[in-house]
């Protein structure tokens, strides 16, 4: 059953073009540089609104994930606020799980209006039971032209991947499309609150180039195996690092859904870096790594990464996506911002003798009794709190 794509009312998909010359990478000066250079081609993503796993079971049970609200917003609007930040021009959004209440979300949002710099598509199927099974329907459908990024709908990001960006393209020119991959990971300490055990990892990687040479999840292990060839192999040297968070943004060539198609087994990212590491000398592919040390980007993989992720939130470290930003253009979520992180929406009412004392998001319309003292805590729009006797 061929699965339908919705595009926003009024939405021309030559809209995109228009903005070619000023995306990540692209050349806007003209001359004889532009003369010689063609501009990138726009910027793609693919977004993953499917978990495709039972974590936040039963809270998902009636809601799908990426709506769950983090700091009062939905998952996916932090995700896609990244990805146009980023100066993605076109977001094939992937539906399964509770598709009609994600389509109804994304049409009512800023993201589907005419006036939008990213042009959403929702496709929706129930056959989709894993990332590889979304990945070879981007292949049947030839969606993508080019490089495009690959997210999940719970990644909450400031990366600016430019840099990563251009080092990726420039990979793949001088040496003939041989990387296909470009992970992006966060320098990150392993008793960090956004390091979650399940998806902690060991990298070996090329010191010169970021080449990634092994990668391995470590929950479970209490000790690594390397391959000796590792070391005899690469005459720049090779670091061994466990100080990485893996952001779940990777930015893939057009040949990655390709060989998702080839191979039925790789269902998840890390079934394909496995096998491409494993027979890299066979299919003469790589992946590259790039790694940022003062952004942000993780993934609400678990209710630990949601705890910890809404608490960075509250606390700045996502900025500019705060709560006072109102990215997404709704009135129900604007809110002020004061001293010690105190975020309050409109229509709040405060009783006598209460105290916020720091890091609190109250939304529109609360109601908080007397002789309260909150701390550290989000509290959803519409809410009663009695009195404190």
């Amino acid at each position: 059953m061929a699965a339908p794509v919705v595009a926003p009312p009024g939405v021309v998909v030559s809209r995109a073009n228009k903005r070619s010359g000023a995306g990540p990478g692209g050349s806007g000066g003209g001359g004889a540089r532009g003369a010689e250079e063609e501009p990138p081609p726009p910027l793609q993503a693919v977004l993953v609104a499917d978990s495709f796993d039972r974590r936040f079971f039963p809270i998902s049970k009636d809601q799908p994930r990426v709506l769950l609200p983090l700091a009062n917003v939905a998952l996916i609007d932090y995700t896609l606020e990244f990805l146009t930040a980023t100066g993605v021009q076109e977001t094939f959004v992937f539906c399964c799980w509770k598709a009609a209440q994600i389509k109804e979300h994304l049409l009512k949002s800023k993201w589907c209006r005419p006036t939008s710099l990213n042009v959403v598509r929702i496709i929706t199927s129930e056959l989709y039971r894993s990332l590889g099974d979304v990945l070879r329907d981007v292949d049947a459908k030839a969606l993508v032209r080019s490089d495009f990024l690959l997210v999940y709908g719970d990644v909450i990001s400031n990366i600016n991947i430019t840099r990563a960006l251009e080092e990726h393209r420039l990979r793949r020119k001088l040496e003939k499309n041989v990387s296909v991959m470009t992970m992006i990971f966060k320098e990150s300490s392993p008793s960090h609150p956004t390091r979650c055990h399940e998806d902690n990892v060991v990298v070996a990687v090329d010191s010169t180039t970021n080449r990634v040479l092994h990668f391995q999840k470590t929950q479970g292990l209490r000790r690594f195996a390397f391959p000796l060839s590792l070391f005899q192999g690469s005459s720049d040297g090779v670091e061994v690092r466990y100080d990485l968070l893996d952001c779940h943004i990777s930015i893939c060539s057009p040949q990655v859904a390709q060989l998702f198609t080839d191979n039925f087994d790789y269902q998840t990212r890390d079934d394909f870096v496995r096998g491409l590491l494993v027979n890299e000398e066979i299919l003469g592919n790589q992946i590259h790594m790039h790694v940022t040390a003062k952004e942000y980007g993780a993934r609400v993989s678990n209710l630990h990464m949601y705890s910890a992720v809404c608490a960075d939130v509250i606390r700045r470290w996502v900025y500019p996506l705060t709560p006072e930003a109102n990215f997404t253009d709704s009135t129900t979520q604007s809110c002020t911002h004061s001293r010690h992180n105190i975020y309050r929406g409109p229509e709040v009412s405060l009783g006598h003798g209460s105290i916020l004392e720091e890091n609190v998001l109250l939304g529109s319309g609360t109601v908080i009794g007397s002789n309260c003292f909150i701390t550290n805590s989000v509290i959803g729009p519409g809410c009663h709190i009695g009195e404190h006797r």
